[in-house]
């Protein structure tokens, strides 16, 4: 099965969109973090989305606490406001799970849209339409 996801860099609005496809866990996430932190645009003060509505969460307890301290250890890891997007209800579980853990080293707020996630950032919907232009970048593996 194919696993990975999209995201694109977007400088100008000092933003990342990532976007999860098929099965995410605990291997998909770190390869999709280290793809977006090499990324030559890529500035961690940057806000984030995180689209988790195409995905399927396989993810225990001890992947979120091996999750949390992944990001915590790692220099590159957002330190501003993250907003998670997701629609069924493992994902939302695991999307509030996971705020309360990381939140010592940044902001998460989960919502069920893309326009309330670009509403969340101060920003037109619009420019969520980039997760899907040529800029986005493919992780898939």
């Amino acid at each position: 099965m194919n696993r990975g996801g999209d995201f694109v860099v977007v400088p100008e609005h000092r933003l990342v969109i990532e976007r999860f496809i098929n099965v995410i866990d605990l291997e998909t996430v770190q390869r999709m973090s280290f793809a977006i932190w090499d990324h030559p645009d890529y500035d961690k003060y940057y806000q984030g989305i995180v689209d988790l509505r195409d995905a399927k969460m396989n993810v225990s307890i001890l992947d979120m606490v091996k999750l949390v301290r992944f990001f915590i250890k790692h220099d590159q890891t957002v330190r501003s406001i993250l907003v998670i997007i997701a629609n069924k209800s493992s994902s939302i579980a695991w999307a509030f799970v996971y705020k309360e853990r990381i939140a010592s080293i940044m902001n998460v707020h989960v919502v069920q849209s893309e326009e309330s996630a670009t509403a969340q950032l101060g920003l037109s919907s619009e420019v969520f339409d980039l997760i899907n232009s040529e800029r986005a970048t493919q992780v898939r593996f």
